[in-house]
């Protein structure tokens, strides 16, 4: 143990024991054979954001020290905050709690790491289902509108149709469709009349066919 002399003034205390906290901070640091990089990010993990520049203005008694920065510099290094001020080595059973205390911590940490992890996964899964929802709203409009055309078309099919007549004997309904949409009731009438022309044409033909006698005699007498 070092030979200290009590400080004359206080601000002389205060140099002192910011002084001795870094030479102690640096002297365990080495002891746990760990960086100031390596102590830097276990402060960060314990909330406390740090550089390796941090560390090492703390261990020139550049950077001034906060209480809960000390007891976290303490529990990263499994050390009593005392063990920090003074030269004493601390005891077992006060070791042994220390340990402990740096076991929790470490669970701590984890537990808040993965305590972040599981909510951005659960707002990733919120943007999912605001998506999903999305998708889902826009195929039911469309099922709406396939279910309205569909029953639609089956009304339409199963309406009535009129009969489809010939207007006259021997004629097709498809011959007289064409004169009807394109010429309507005058085209269908002289259709009509130059059918009946035709067949009285015929019906004299085959009735001089059928009696040549007469068409002889007429003959004669002329």
């Amino acid at each position: 143990m070092k030979d200290t002399q009590p400080p004359a003034t206080a601000e002389q205390g205060y140099a002192a024991a910011e002084t001795l906290f870094a030479e102690r901070l640096r002297a365990l640091r080495e002891a746990a054979n760990m960086t100031q990089g390596q102590l830097a990010e276990r402060m960060t993990q314990l909330g406390f954001s740090m550089h390796q520049t941090t560390i090492a203005k703390v261990e020139k008694s550049q950077r001034p020290v906060r209480l809960n920065e000390a007891v976290a510099f303490a529990a990263v290094l499994n050390v009593q905050v005392t063990d920090l001020l003074t030269d004493t080595e601390s005891t077992p059973e006060s070791a042994a709690l220390w340990t402990e205390l740096n076991a929790l911590i470490a669970v701590r940490v984890e537990n808040t790491r993965r305590l972040e992890m599981v909510e951005e996964q659960f707002r990733e899964l919120g943007a999912h289902r605001a998506q999903l929802s999305t998708q889902l709203e826009s195929i039911e409009q469309h099922e709406a509108d396939v279910r309205e055309r569909w029953q639609a078309a089956r009304v339409k099919a199963q309406a009535p149709k009129p009969p489809k007549v010939s207007p006259v004997p021997g004629a097709t309904v498809q011959s007289w469709d064409p004169a009807i949409q394109n010429g309507g009731p005058v085209v269908l009438l002289f259709m009509l009349a130059s059918y009946l022309w035709k067949a009285r044409r015929d019906a004299s033909k085959v009735e001089k066919v059928a009696n040549p006698s007469d068409s002889t005699s007429s003959v004669g007498a002329n």
